[in-house]
């Protein structure tokens, strides 16, 4: 209908039987319409109608009482007829209609087969209006591939569109749902078309398509190298906000923490991965032979002495040769004397035979070794007096 324009819409009912009346609401925008009556339908001449009419609120209540037989309609049917005024103002008005239950014995009809629509009320008649163009958009950012519902919002009832979505496709659907497959901000028009002319609105830059953000895997550790067991921490420096980690440590375990401490049980080298993801992909690093781990290496306790044979009193000094870097030597001489020495110097004072046992230590173990009957001492012998003459 056209501004300042009046006319007739009628409601209907279908599937309805037997019943007493009739209530329901009907809601509109009292900036474009306003309602000056509303009756009966010429097909229910027996039907007694009351109107509360609030032109301010944009608000109709229908109570409708069916006077000598009950109402009933199988196929549709006009049942109110309801006066409609437009105002001085061009737009569209939502009509939403829903029963309005009264009292337990008196049911509202189903309105079942009625759909809420919208009224458009246009220019006065014999002046020519063109469409005003005018859309919205939901989302208007985000990433990549990013499906975007396109809603036309043009004015004075356009009867064909055409969109251009700034990649090179274009759609005439009045409200079309348009999918960029490309990261870039894209500039959006809108041509709406009815028999009075055309016009254009044109959003520029509208729509902002982010490209995809996954990670950048990247990690460290300390220590890299050591003996075993090696507890190594390993530390997650990926890039771009991964929201979950997998690690895979080169000895057959794993670990989904984003910092992991792993300990390593066997001397060997390890390739490390990490596998980085977030909600726009994953990324991997390797770093192959990152782990070094160590066998331990006690001493291999060896030593030697000079001179390991003699009179009393007998001075013998005493040299380390163990292997694999002692930190610490334990000696025992057999003649209950000991040192701590690496190579101590040590004095016999009596006759015998004696075993020698060195204990060498260090971080990563200990070993002795024993020389038995090793040392052996001789008592003295005094002169024999003896003589001749001739």
């Amino acid at each position: 209908m056209y501004i300042n324009d009046s006319r007739i819409f009628s409601v209907t009912i279908a599937d309805v039987e037997s019943a007493e009346g009739l209530s329901f609401d009907l809601w509109y925008d009292p900036s474009l319409l306003s309602i000056t009556d509303a009756s009966a339908n010429a097909s229910f001449p027996d039907l007694d109608i009351t109107a509360n009419i609030d032109n301010e609120a944009g608000w109709l209540r229908i109570l409708g009482t069916s006077v000598q037989q009950p109402i009933t309609a199988t196929d549709p049917t006009p049942i109110v007829d309801i006066a409609i005024q437009a105002g001085a103002s061009a737009g569209s008005s939502d009509l939403l209609l829903s029963p309005a239950q009264y009292s337990s014995n008196f049911l509202p009809i189903n309105f079942e087969t009625i759909v809420n629509g919208t009224l458009t009320v246009l220019g006065v008649p014999g002046e020519p209006h063109a469409p005003v163009a005018n859309f919205s958009a939901t989302p208007t950012s985000g990433k990549v591939p990013l499906a975007v519902t396109f809603t036309d919002e043009s004015s004075n009832a356009p009867t064909s569109w055409s969109w251009a979505f700034g990649d090179g496709t274009t759609s005439t659907a009045q409200h079309p749902t348009h999918t960029y497959d490309a990261a870039g901000t894209y500039t959006v028009p809108l041509t709406a078309t009815n028999a009075d002319g055309t016009d254009t609105e044109t959003k520029t830059d509208y729509i902002t398509v982010d490209a995809l953000t996954p990670p950048g895997a990247g990690f460290s550790a300390s220590p890299t190298s050591g003996k075993v067991p090696l507890e190594v921490t390993f530390a997650d420096e990926s890039s771009n906000a991964p929201t979950s980690w997998l690690w895979a440590f080169g000895d057959g375990t794993t670990s989904t923490a984003q910092h992991p401490v792993h300990t390593y049980a066997t001397a060997g080298s390890y390739t490390v991965t990490l596998t980085a993801a977030n909600a726009d992909g994953s990324d991997a690093e390797i770093k192959t032979d990152y782990i070094t781990v160590n066998a331990l290496a006690p001493p291999g306790a060896g030593f030697s002495a000079t001179p390991t044979s003699g009179k009393l009193p007998l001075e013998v000094t005493f040299t380390d040769e163990s292997s694999n870097a002692p930190t610490s030597w334990a000696w025992t001489f057999g003649d209950g004397a000991t040192s701590t020495a690496q190579h101590p110097v040590h004095t016999y004072g009596g006759a015998g035979t004696y075993t020698v046992t060195l204990t060498a230590t260090n971080d990563d173990g200990t070993d002795a070794a024993t020389k038995t009957d090793y040392i052996i001492v001789s008592d003295l012998a005094p002169p024999v007096a003896n003589f001749s003459a001739t």
